[in-house]
């Protein structure tokens, strides 16, 4: 709904501060001209049923105990695509999807997170790896999209992490984790 214009420098997000929008289901929030406390504010005073959200690169502003606040009040979320994350940010969400499986989005299917470069740590993957995991029947999709010169196995990503997320895909869930055309998760086709 709100964006930033072709130049990439103006956002207009900032007048969701004014607005009140109850029936809104999908938002993309560059997070350029707004608060987590005017995002807050926003989804308390609205309480919208939304269904997808985009994250922008703004949010490098924030902490995670802020935006963990905004994300608990999306209960009818079920798709969240997350931008420019910056490790702290990440790991706090993959750390949240593990310890609150059922009250924070409880809906969510469809998780989306593009990095531009591979730097993430094990302790990362093995907390995404335990939260698709416990919420394995919820989840459909899962995309951590690298650069597209990312052409080597992402740090902290090892052959054990690799196997597990490669069973989840087995199971039934999409993921794809690499570049937007390599998939270091590979699944090897089930005997026909």
């Amino acid at each position: 709904m709100f964006g930033r214009s072709s130049d990439n420098l103006v956002s207009e997000d900032g007048i969701l501060k004014y607005l009140t929008l109850p029936g809104l289901q999908v938002l993309f929030l560059s997070m350029s001209d707004i608060s987590g406390n005017d995002l807050i504010s926003f989804l308390e005073r609205s309480s919208p049923p939304l269904r997808d959200l985009t994250i922008g690169e703004g949010c490098r502003y924030l902490d995670f105990p802020l935006l963990e606040q905004c994300l608990r009040l999306l209960t009818t979320l079920t798709h969240l695509e997350f931008y420019g994350p910056y490790v702290d940010l990440v790991q706090g969400l993959y750390a949240t999807l593990v310890d609150s499986p059922s009250s924070v989005f409880p809906r969510l299917h469809s998780l989306c997170i593009p990095y531009h470069n591979g730097c993430i740590a094990k302790s990362a993957w093995v907390a995404l790896q335990r939260a698709l995991s416990l919420r394995r029947t919820h989840f459909a999709s899962v995309n951590i999209i690298f650069s597209a010169d990312c052409s080597y196995t992402p740090s902290g990503l090892n052959a054990e992490l690799c196997a597990a997320f490669g069973q989840l895909a087995e199971d039934g869930m999409e993921i794809h984790i690499g570049s937007g055309t390599e998939n270091f998760i590979s699944v090897q086709p089930t005997g026909e």
